[in-house]
């Protein structure tokens, strides 16, 4: 893993610019605050120091001391719940050592910002990331956006060959260890027999595999509406999950460009750009089954995050992802029926303008921080939900599961354990959240839970639980695609 840096004073835009509302380096995925602001050497006040210096620069001096006490209680709050997710502090004594964030965590953050005199402006650069979670402010908890910002202020960090090699690792562990990884097997169902999960049964060929044990990873409502079917559940179970409000989706644009960005020396950042400050309004927009007028566009370059990464692009290329946040709903494409119910899309005029419609509207965005970005497009490809569902059958074409908001998060979500003996959940959709890091937690969770062990403890004391002595070396032609397959 190598440790991403952004310049946070390259003077690439806190402040406002038209016509977006503000479009910056901002910290985002894969990326933490100004270089000499590290992990280990930071202290509470550096912590402080950079997201109020942005703020402020990006909404003006007249509310700094409002900001930075918003910004306190944010780094605060991240801090406690790390205490409470490590363990050094039980549910129970969360109210007298954890207070602000009992006070606070779970609370939307737009109470914080009405209780600070915070104006839309000063709140919209605060929430400037936000689009990592797909969550409306007045449904994002405190707790979730104070545990992100702290995420990417303390320092993230991207896989060295990019994320492909996490799944080439775990594949490679499990087949060391005497399992085995099959690709391309499509499960029909889960076999329930005499209220108890016993394997599951492949779509392919019917083949029945046995097993005491069945861990899904599949979409949430998939699981229990079709894998295993509403049958099985209790009449309140199926109720509550089929409650659940889905995340919004993504739209994406894949891009290789005939330009070195680490040879031209583009800083290693993410670039969040709102056309607006009405965040909320933007939400209402898209959960109202439309696309909005106003762009909220995130450009990420996968080049710099890992400039030594020689499958990423061809030698003076780069390679770039552009995403904003769409609609749930398949007519916003021209779609009656989605893949997941054989429903054919793909060749469909309607839907390949509409979606060509989106991608020019992005590139028009991107070009605000990349000039003359089209004309230097080698390859493109583009994804829309509906392409998300072809491929994960997620519900809704979300890469996010349920939506991680204030009244369906932690507890209130259903999972890992179910009420069908030998039947355990992992992904998005469980109480440990989305995201790569949250999603494989939440796993280790589910892990611990089988086997009867606190696996979350162990590792955080620095058990290894597997045997690297195992795994295949690591060649300078190490292929991860390969190796997953």
């Amino acid at each position: 893993m190598r440790r991403n840096e952004a310049e946070e004073g390259s003077g690439e835009g806190a402040a406002p610019a038209a016509p977006s509302a503000f479009a910056g380096s901002t910290p985002g995925e894969g990326l933490q605050g100004s270089e000499g602001l590290g992990t280990a050497d930071r202290g509470a006040e550096a912590d402080r120091v950079v997201p109020v210096a942005v703020a402020v620069r990006a909404a003006g001096r007249d509310e700094a001391e409002a900001l930075g006490k918003v910004v306190d209680i944010l780094i605060n709050v991240a801090a406690e719940s790390r205490r409470l997710q490590s363990g050094e502090v039980s549910e129970e004594r969360m109210f007298t050592e954890l207070p602000l964030f009992f006070e606070w965590g779970i609370r939307p953050i737009t109470d914080l910002f009405r209780e600070h005199g915070l104006s839309e402006r000063a709140a919209a650069v605060i929430l400037g990331e936000q689009g990592d979670y797909a969550v409306r402010p007045s449904r994002t908890a405190v707790a979730l956006h104070a545990g992100l910002t702290d995420h990417y202020m303390r320092g993230a960090f991207y896989p060295e060959g990019g994320g492909q090699m996490l799944a080439a690792r775990l594949v490679e562990t499990i087949r060391a260890h005497g399992g085995e990884v099959r690709v391309r097997s499509r499960v029909r169902n889960i076999r329930i027999v005499g209220g108890r999960a016993v394997g599951v049964t492949l779509d392919k060929d019917g083949v029945e595999i046995d097993a005491p044990v069945v861990v899904s990873n599949a979409d949430l409502k998939r699981t229990v509406n079709e894998l295993v079917g509403r049958e099985h559940f209790a009449a309140a179970t199926v109720e509550r999950v089929d409650s659940f409000r889905m995340s919004l989706p993504l739209f994406i644009v894949y891009l290789g460009v005939d330009v070195d960005y680490v040879a031209e020396g583009l800083p290693n950042t993410n670039y969040f750009m709102w056309d607006t400050y009405d965040i909320e309004g933007i939400y209402e927009t898209l959960e109202n089954g439309h696309i909005p007028d106003k762009d909220m566009v995130y450009v990420t370059i996968a080049s710099l995050k890992d400039p030594n990464n020689k499958r990423l692009a061809p030698p003076g290329h780069s390679n770039l992802q552009i995403m904003t946040l769409a609609p749930r709903e398949y007519g916003v494409w021209n779609v009656e029926k989605g893949p997941a119910e054989g429903g054919y899309y793909h060749k469909d005029q309607e839907y390949r303008r509409r979606k060509t419609e989106l991608v020019d509207r992005l590139l028009h965005s991107a070009e605000r921080i990349l000039p003359d970005l089209r004309k230097h497009i080698d390859w493109q490809e583009s994804a829309t939900p509906i392409t998300q569902e072809r491929f994960t059958r997620s519900t809704g074409g979300t890469s996010y599961g349920i939506e991680f908001a204030t009244d369906q998060m932690g507890p209130m979500r259903y999972g890992p354990t179910t009420e069908i003996p030998g039947l355990y959940l992992v992904g998005a959709s469980m109480p440990a959240g989305h995201g790569i890091g949250s999603v494989l937690r939440g796993g280790v969770i589910t892990a611990g839970i089988i086997l009867g062990r606190n696996l979350m403890s162990e590792v955080g004391r620095g058990a290894v639980i597997a045997d690297p002595s195992r795994l295949p070396e690591m060649t300078d032609d190490y292929d991860p695609w390969k190796a997953a397959h």
